[in-house]
This record gives structure tokens, C-alpha cells and sequence, in this order.
């Protein structure tokens, strides 16, 4: 009978040990952890592989917080997308990707309003997705990494969406991800993409802090907190590209603009404490980094405090038809 080695079981025990939760895992999780896909840093499970950027969690409460996330980013802008497509979508039986889908969110509310359209969301993590009884028969899910490019022949979509990507592409690989986007985009599709500006306004000395150590952090591997800035300049240099938008919204973060601002609060503190990798970074405890993070409600409401979110849009066109 094959003994199980002494001293991977107390490798797994440790690791279970350092879940706050796992007692709540389903079994693939509960796999995922001891088939080592997955590193515990904080209490909070992210994936461990070199063939993806991994600074925020793979696990249900960062699938909790992009739910949340897709809520707000609705309201802020009332409605799931900027793009002239609506008419298209309710009755010109378009193909929408939505690259980079999360949760798939976005898909399902877009695949539940246009029932004569089909909607795909491609996602590196497959956790997240709905299961076949939550989701309309025009929708659909793709686990693949967008580093290896968006696998779908050219000219595939009347509509491609992408939202929220600055923590996971690095400044280089959003830019080839964009191109990708180009590329399966059909002649006359829309292209739009989403980016909230993380630099946030009229912080106190604690989101101060924490801001800054995180922003350095992801700089020092490649990523640009201000990536927004550079989106503009990428759709801009693609000559495929015409009726090129940008549009801003000023969010106000905090009780002092009401519910609407607690629950953008609430928000940006989940994001920042999703980051449990920080106390090392910043040579602090766990503790003491939490603490930071609860000085953001008063001093938001101190400093009336903010954020900028933005949506580029763009049009496809077929160059020889404009020469």
C-alpha cells in the first residue's frame, strides 16, 4: 500500500493552515491547492504559474469584489457600455467579446438584454464563470491566457470589450492586447475598453501610503498604474482605427457623497486589501497594513476624496475602402 510522503502532507497541512476559509473551498479549489496551482500569501489564494501576472487573488472573495466592481461601474456610467452598438445588438444578431470576462458579469447582463446577439467572454481563470444553468443559451465561456493572443480567426466580432486589465498586462502586453482586439474586430465594429485611474484624488496620509508602495511595486514589474494615459495614444497609431473617443467620469469615493461613495469606498479598500503580498513589501505586519487601510474612511470624508474612470471607443474601418 503506497504511504503518502510524510513531508508533502505537512507542506499541505500548512498551507491549509494559512487559509482563513478553507473549510469553504469546493473541490476543485481543494484540489487546485494541493496539486500546487495556487500560493497562500495572507490568507488569500492566488495562482502560481509563470504564465500569468498574478497580483490580485484567485479566489471567491476577489470574485465577490469584481462582482461589485461591475455593479458600480454600471451606475457610474448607467448602462454596460459606451459604444454606438445598441441597435446592432438588438437586431443585427451580432458576436460581442468581452476579453478578459471575470466573472462573465458584463456577458451575462449584455447576453440577458440582447437576446438576438451572442456574447463570448474569455478568461485565463475559468472559476469564475457561470455554470450552464445560469447563463441564456447566447452566451458563452472560454478559459484561455490573452498573453498567447485572443483565439479567434481575424474579423471575428461586431463588438470586442475589455475592462478592469491594468493589474494583470503588464504596459507592453495591454499594448499588444489592444492589437488583438483590432485584429478580431470585423470592418466597421466597435472597439471599447474600460480603466479606472488608480491615482487617486485628494488622498489622506494613509491611502498615501499604501498607494504609492503599490504602484511602485507593480512598476518595478512592468505594469503602469496609468496605463488609461497611454490607451488613447495606442487606438490613436492604429490606422485600422477611426472615431476615436474618449470619456471621463469623476467618482466620489466616501460617505460624504452619500451611499454611492460608502460603496466606492468599500471598494477601493477591498482592492488594496486583496494586495496581502504588501505588508512584506512595504516591511510592515499584516496588522499594521489593515490598519492603513481603515484610516481610509475618515480621511476620505476628510478630503473629499476621489477617482477618474474612462471608456476609449473605437471603429474599425477597411483601409482600401479609404484610400
Amino acid at each position: 500500500m503506497h504511504t503518502p510522503n510524510k513531508e508533502k502532507q505537512t507542506n499541505n497541512k500548512r498551507i491549509f493552515n494559512q487559509y482563513k476559509n478553507y473549510d469553504e473551498l469546493d473541490i476543485n479549489e481543494v484540489s487546485s491547492i494541493l496539486l500546487e496551482q495556487y500560493e497562500i500569501i495572507g490568507g488569500r489564494k492566488f495562482l502560481k504559474t509563470d504564465e500569468a501576472n498574478n497580483f490580485m487573488p484567485s479566489d471567491e472573495m476577489e470574485l465577490r469584489r469584481m462582482d461589485i466592481m461591475h455593479v458600480l461601474t454600471r451606475y457610474s456610467w448607467k448602462g454596460n457600455f459606451s459604444a454606438p452598438v445598441e441597435e446592432i445588438l438588438k437586431n443585427g444578431k451580432a458576436t460581442v467579446l468581452d476579453a478578459g470576462c471575470g466573472t462573465g458579469c458584463w456577458v451575462l447582463d449584455l447576453g440577458h438584454d440582447f437576446p438576438n446577439s451572442t456574447f463570448v467572454g474569455v478568461d485565463i481563470q475559468p472559476c469564475g464563470f457561470p455554470s450552464v444553468n445560469q447563463r441564456s443559451p447566447n452566451i458563452g465561456f472560454l478559459e484561455y491566457n490573452l498573453l498567447n493572443g485572443i483565439p479567434f480567426p481575424d474579423k471575428t466580432f461586431d463588438y470586442v470589450h475589455m475592462a478592469s486589465m491594468w493589474t494583470a498586462l503588464t504596459k507592453q502586453q495591454y499594448m499588444n492586447v489592444i492589437h488583438e482586439l483590432v485584429r478580431v474586430t470585423k470592418n466597421n465594429g466597435w472597439i471599447e475598453i474600460y480603466e479606472a485611474n488608480f491615482n487617486l484624488k485628494n488622498l489622506g496620509n494613509y491611502m498615501k501610503v499604501v498607494q504609492d508602495a503599490f504602484h511602485t511595486k507593480l512598476k518595478q514589474n512592468g505594469f503602469d498604474p496609468m496605463i488609461f494615459l497611454e490607451i488613447s495614444k495606442c487606438l490613436k497609431s492604429i490606422n485600422e482605427l477611426t472615431n476615436i473617443e474618449h470619456k471621463k467620469l469623476d467618482v466620489s469615493i466616501g460617505g460624504w457623497a452619500g451611499r454611492y461613495g460608502e460603496f466606492v469606498l468599500e471598494s477601493v479598500k477591498q482592492f488594496y486589501g486583496s494586495a496581502t503580498y504588501m505588508p512584506d513589501y512595504m516591511g510592515i505586519s499584516q496588522n499594521e497594513y489593515q490598519k492603513l487601510i481603515d484610516g481610509f474612511d475618515k480621511q476620505c470624508n476628510q478630503n473629499q476624496s476621489s477617482l477618474d474612470i474612462h471608456r476609449f471607443i473605437a471603429k474599425k474601418v477597411n483601409l482600401s475602402e479609404t484610400q
